[in-house]
């Protein structure tokens, strides 16, 4: 992807890259819109649920009042001797008592309808003494079951009209002076309306952007903040579908609304705090309108600055390029030269090209002079090749004149010289005859008479010893494969040590993969040195510097490589003062035996 981004056209790479601006710069402005909505949600859920919190306590603050306005009344002696007793006289001064108690306890709250007293006794009493509302009641107490606590009761009707009203109840229970102890003699009810129960009324809730509702146990809407929202209903119907309470977003009639509930325990009702997303993003979404406008425009900026910078850079390369063009289908345009009008790099360029037209035509100009002369040279070079071959030895008498010193030798008795001219003639006869591939065992042969001359040069210093495996010495090897990588071991690795050394060569075959193994516990290489012959062998380039070890390993490594191939070579593993192993790697698949 890059290398083909890297040659397309300078112009097309430009408006790429100012694309990918542009577009980093969207999606960052997405991303911390997104990131600062759900901030604010989670700020403005936060301040729902401490809102509905706080309702919740008032609420509880207000019921905490009715509550203890019918135990009081519940356990006063008129009521309890008004359910108890039966004279009649008394029962009469009880009654009057008990409406002068309901009096009092209106006075102290406003939106109290009516208190109602009824006994299990058949006795009954209501402050406004409005038959039907004792009547509607009782009806209603016939259809729900006692409560042993203060109960609320759904919406219904004031007796006054057009207002909706909470009964609450509290049993009346019995004291031990009127009568049987702890048993329910009746109830008395509180019917109060329902705006009275709801804190939300309150100015201070009055806010547009929070819409507070309050439902009685059946889901019907008691109390609203903010009557003029008019998808109340709908969202209603759909948060009372879901009765487990909790703090959610929903999506109603397409709208998005944070919504947290909270149970209202006396009432068995719900309080629920609603939030618009929309208006919670009102001015984010200004925020993210002046970053598009400001995005639009740095758009339109750099897209004029992108075009003044390609034509800056593109005209004077394509001048450029048009002058190449004439030079290459012309030459005697070489005695022209360019001058371009841009930016400070292709003034830069302009000079350093008519720097090389100049030099250019000078070389071209030397170039007659040289090739006058080549003839010449390759003549002289000719005439010295000639020469060297003249001076190289031939083989044949080189082999002779050993077997003359080995004779001489013999006839004399000197055993030494015998021995090494005759292993240094056997070795130059295996070199110059026969064919390129030998069995491994002549392979080994001819190093064994490489060692029997090194021992008299180096006398008990070093032990050579011989890790054969006899399966592999039937598979054909190219010639003289070994004996340069031994002799390495010996001048570069055995010489330089002090005291005894020890050469091992192995051979064994594994994968169908030949391995001849040289180690020697020597002087070893650093990890400077090693890198440096690593590199060697990698490139196949003998380096300048120890070139007789470079040139023969080389040499070796080629061989094999150019052979059978790259997975086929020479690897060296050295240690500093510790020794070196080479092993080459050799095929036997297709490489049958000899």
């Amino acid at each position: 992807m890059l290398y083909k981004f890297k040659h397309l056209r300078i112009k097309t790479q430009l408006a790429v890259l100012s694309l990918l601006v542009l577009v980093f710069i969207s999606l960052l402005i997405v991303y911390s819109y997104n990131k600062f909505a759900k901030v604010v949600e989670e700020k403005n859920l936060q301040a729902n649920q401490n809102l509905t919190e706080q309702i919740k306590k008032s609420e509880e603050v207000i019921f905490d009042l009715f509550e203890k306005m019918l135990i009081n009344l519940a356990f006063s002696n008129e009521v309890q001797s008004f359910l108890l007793k039966d004279d009649p006289v008394k029962h009469v001064d009880n009654a009057r008592n008990i409406n002068n108690l309901m009096k009092g306890l209106i006075s102290l709250k406003d939106g109290i309808e009516d208190i109602i007293l009824i006994g299990n006794n058949g006795d009954q009493l209501s402050y406004t003494g409005n038959s039907p509302t004792i009547r509607q009641i009782k009806a209603y107490l016939d259809r729900n079951p006692k409560q042993s606590k203060p109960y609320a009761s759904e919406l219904m009707a004031c007796p006054a009209g057009g207002i909706t009203c909470i009964l609450l109840t509290e049993p009346i229970i019995s004291l031990d002076s009127y009568g049987p102890f702890h048993q329910e003699i009746g109830v008395i009810g509180l019917l109060v309306q329902a705006k009275t129960l709801a804190a939300i009324e309150e100015d201070q809730y009055h806010n547009k952007d929070v819409i507070l509702l309050i439902t009685d146990r059946n889901g019907q809407l008691i109390a609203n903040n903010n009557p003029a929202f008019e998808d109340t209903q709908p969202i209603l119907e759909s948060v009372m579908q879901h009765r487990t309470l909790s703090s959610q977003t929903e999506v109603i009639q397409e709208k998005h609304y944070s919504i947290v509930r909270e149970n209202i325990v006396f009432t068995g009702g719900q309080l629920i705090s609603i939030t618009p997303l929309d208006l919670l993003h009102k001015e984010l979404r200004s925020i993210r309108r002046d970053e598009i406008t400001i995005l639009i425009v740095s758009g339109l900026i750099l897209s004029f600055l992108l075009g003044y910078i390609v034509n800056n850079i593109v005209r004077p390369l394509r001048i450029l390029m048009q002058f190449m063009q004439k030079i290459k289908r012309d030459t005697d345009a070489m005695k022209l030269r360019i001058d371009l009008d841009g930016y400070a790099e292709i003034g830069v360029v302009a000079n350093e090209f008519n720097g090389m037209l100049n030099k250019i035509q000078s070389l071209t100009d030397e170039n007659g002079l040289i090739n006058s002369r080549m003839y010449q040279i390759e003549l002289e070079r000719k005439n010295a090749q000639y020469h060297y071959l003249k001076s190289q030895i031939n083989p044949h008498f080189l082999y002779n004149t050993l077997e003359t010193i080995k004779g001489l030798a013999v006839m004399r008795g000197v055993n030494e010289i015998r021995d090494i001219a005759k292993a240094l003639g056997q070795m130059f006869r295996y070199a110059v005859k026969g064919n390129d591939e030998i069995p491994l065992f002549k392979e080994i042969d001819i190093i064994d008479n490489y060692l029997q001359i090194q021992q008299y040069r180096f006398q008990d210093k070093i032990v050579a010893e011989l890790r054969l495996d006899k399966n592999t010495m039937s598979y054909s090897v190219p010639k003289m494969i070994l004996q340069p990588i031994v002799e390495n071991a010996i001048y570069h690795g055995l010489e330089p040590k002090l005291g005894k050394g020890r050469l091992i060569i192995g051979s064994n075959i594994i994968n169908h993969v030949l391995f001849l193994t040289v180690e020697d516990d020597g002087v070893g290489m650093s990890k400077e040195k090693l890198a440096s012959l690593l590199h060697t062998l990698a490139v196949m380039d003998p380096p300048d510097s120890d070139a007789d070890q470079g040139v023969g390993l080389v040499n070796v490594h080629r061989r094999i490589q150019l052979k059978y191939g790259s997975r086929y070579g020479l690897e060296v593993r050295s240690m500093e003062g510790m020794g070196t192993t080479m092993t080459l790697t050799l095929p036997v698949g297709d490489n049958a035996n000899v």
